[in-house]
């Protein structure tokens, strides 16, 4: 397999497994504007949800897959990947 198919595949996959929750957190903030005033707390449950999904995902593939930081310790990396 050469650099470029590795690299695309790479993507596709980032991209498949952040859309998801990034989705939620538009179709929350949608389904809050259509119904203005009326705060639903399943709807904000699902945005902060979908958030910090998206949060998690994020900082672990910052660490499997970006250039290692000087200060970032083992223990550290691995609370990253079991969260």
């Amino acid at each position: 397999m050469d650099d470029l198919r590795l690299s695309a595949l790479l993507c596709t996959r980032l991209c498949h497994d952040l859309i998801g929750p990034a989705g939620a957190v538009v179709n929350g903030v949608e389904l809050l504007t259509d119904s203005p005033g009326a705060v639903d707390e399943e709807v904000l449950e699902l945005i902060r949800h979908s958030a910090g999904e998206t949060t998690r995902r994020l900082k672990y593939f910052r660490v499997a897959l970006g250039i290692p930081s000087e200060g970032l310790s083992l223990a550290a990396a691995r609370a990253i990947a079991d969260d």
